[in-house]
């Protein structure tokens, strides 16, 4: 089952699987010169913060390419009422079955940029 983002406060604590749309994302460096990523991800309802530690990213930090679709499997984190987040377990790019569809997507997400 696939959680919609207006769930996650919610779900705090949870193991949880997100399909989103990329909208930015963020590569840093830690303490120790090691590479994380942050990425907010969006589905039809809103928003969904999500958070790839060290060693997930150097296992799924090279498939975060591209607007996506993709599948996020991790723990909600919520340290403050309403900025629930998502620790990243795992991450695939969901393969579309119509290129059409990308091409809505992109649309409307320039329409909402502008």
């Amino acid at each position: 089952t696939v959680t919609p983002s207006f769930e996650l406060e919610e779900r705090k604590g949870e193991r949880i699987r997100f399909v989103g749309w990329l909208v930015t994302s963020r590569r840093v460096k830690t303490k120790t010169q090691e590479y994380m990523k942050f990425i907010t991800l969006e589905d039809r309802y809103g928003l969904c913060e999500a958070v790839m530690f060290p060693k997930v990213y150097s296992r799924f930090g090279h498939l975060v390419k591209g607007y996506g679709p993709y599948l996020i499997s991790g723990r909600v984190q919520s340290r403050l009422p309403g900025e629930a987040n998502l620790l990243v377990e795992e991450l695939a790019v969901v393969a579309l079955s119509k290129p059409e569809l990308e091409g809505k997507f992109q649309k409307r997400l320039s329409q909402s940029i502008v």
